[in-house]
């Protein structure tokens, strides 16, 4: 079990990412806080590249938030990257999210319970150290995102 003090706080963890990543976008949606990335606000909306939620919502109450004080990250994951580590992504049709006991668990990088079949992956409560070994899959979904940027960009700002 991890102590409140190990869990970075969610400001925290926000001012890390804002720091080392630059052209995000903060705003508010769905009650998450998101970053998208858009440098300039080339794109009407940007490109969606990690969200935190601090509390249940109607379709996601599977990481019991609200029950555990926790917040969740979630981010994008290169395709290759989201087979890498938990094969491949499931039907939408099919997915209903893992278990409630699975996402439970504090500091475990996780299929996402809602968007996993979009190939996202989620974290409760991660700590300090658990984001230094995420940084590196966190640098591949900023470059996803920034290539995403670029082809929107060249297909005429759409989508």
């Amino acid at each position: 079990m991890l102590t409140l003090r190990a869990v970075l706080a969610p400001d925290e963890l926000l001012d890390q990412i804002r720091t080392r990543y630059s052209g995000l976008v903060q705003t508010t949606t769905w009650g998450e806080r998101v970053f998208f990335y858009n440098p300039g606000g080339a794109l009407s909306h940007g490109v969606y590249f990690l969200s935190l939620k601090e509390r249940d919502s109607a379709n996601d109450v599977s990481s019991r938030l609200d029950e555990q004080g926790a917040y969740r990250v979630n981010v994008s994951l290169a395709p290759l990257r989201y087979h890498a580590m938990f094969g491949a992504p499931p039907d939408r049709a099919s997915h209903h999210g893992p278990s409630a006991a699975a996402l439970v668990a504090t500091d475990v990088l996780a299929p996402h319970p809602v968007y996993a079949w979009l190939g996202w992956a989620a974290i409760v409560n991660p700590t300090a150290a658990t984001l230094e070994r995420l940084w590196p899959i966190l640098d591949e979904s900023y470059a996803l995102a920034q290539q995403k940027h670029a082809s929107r960009l060249r297909e005429g700002g759409r989508r």
